[in-house]
């Protein structure tokens, strides 16, 4: 390499946005560049002669040793991982890392050049994200009702504990699959229009009836779009059992008939016997008598 070439790849090595480093065959530092000290907090004058498992969270350090190894061998040009290092403040910091290697005209190798990017905010989102969703996981598997999140092509994302044990399964059977591989297919047919109208931007409320342990019930799902930004990508649905209510409609229902029955035949009967009194009168009278009943 020419000092022109040289001095080239120096000022692209100090000057790149993202870590740049030399490593030597034994894996300890020989060069840093600016953004690769202000990543991890050390000077390159400190970073120097330390070894990369001198940096590397203790988890982390095993990641990417068998590539540098296969490299050294010619087995691999090229490598990637994503680690953890221990910042000089003792924070965890994450780098995507890209290896590469150099060797000398005799194909002999010299040394590796990692490239890090710092994607610390990347892995913080994630965990605060996943943190998140776990919160959620607990706050709904601790709500007796069933809810579940539907993606758009109608797949369980979601679905808390009450769903689960509403069809004495698990979470991890149902979820990943269609909603028509668990539902009964006459009760899929009768809630489709409704998954369509939900996704389709509407609140939606309907009943339906199944059958659980061999016996009908009755539920009431109420079905909210999900939005991600302006795009509707599936839905949020809760289901209640109206079982008790239903049964206590149909028994309501049933006594007002009886009642309306007996009533109709209570006026009848009261119609009758004024008719009959009539009648009574009318032959008290032909008779010479005085009438007895009032009518």
């Amino acid at each position: 390499m020419d000092n022109k070439i040289d001095d080239s790849f120096r000022i692209l090595f100090e000057q790149s946005p993202l870590g740049s480093v030399v490593v030597g065959l034994d894996k300890k530092f020989q060069k840093c560049n600016s953004a690769f000290c202000k990543f991890i907090g050390y000077s390159e004058d400190e970073l120097v002669g330390k070894t990369i498992a001198d940096i590397t969270h203790p988890d982390d350090i095993e990641l990417g040793m068998n590539e540098l190894k296969l490299m050294a061998e010619g087995k691999m040009d090229i490598a990637a991982v994503e680690k953890r290092y221990v910042h000089k403040n003792g924070s965890t910091v994450w780098g995507q890392v890209s290896i590469s290697i150099v060797r000398d005209s005799k194909n002999i190798p010299m040394y590796f050049l990692p490239v890090i990017r710092d994607i610390t905010e990347k892995k913080n989102a994630e965990a605060a994200l996943k943190e998140s969703e776990e919160k959620l996981r607990l706050v709904m598997d601790g709500v007796t009702v069933p809810i579940v999140f539907v993606s758009a092509d109608l797949r369980y994302d979601f679905v808390n504990k009450a769903y689960a044990d509403w069809y004495n399964t698990t979470k991890k059977d149902i979820e990943g699959k269609y909603i028509k591989d668990i539902l009964a297919e006459d009760v899929y047919k009768r809630a489709l229009p409704n998954y369509q109208a939900v996704l389709n931007g509407q609140r939606v409320s309907f009943s339906n009836n199944v059958v659980k342990d061999g016996k009908e019930k009755f539920v009431n799902v109420r079905m909210i779009p999900h939005y991600n930004g302006d795009k509707i990508v599936g839905f949020l649905s809760s289901i209640f059992d109206i079982t008790e209510i239903k049964h206590a409609e149909f028994e309501l229902k049933k006594k007002n008939r009886e009642l309306e029955e007996t009533n109709s035949i209570m006026v009848n009967r009261e119609l009758k016997m004024i008719e009959l009194k009539k009648e009574v009168n009318e032959l008290l009278k032909m008779t010479g008598k005085d009438e007895k009943y009032e009518c």
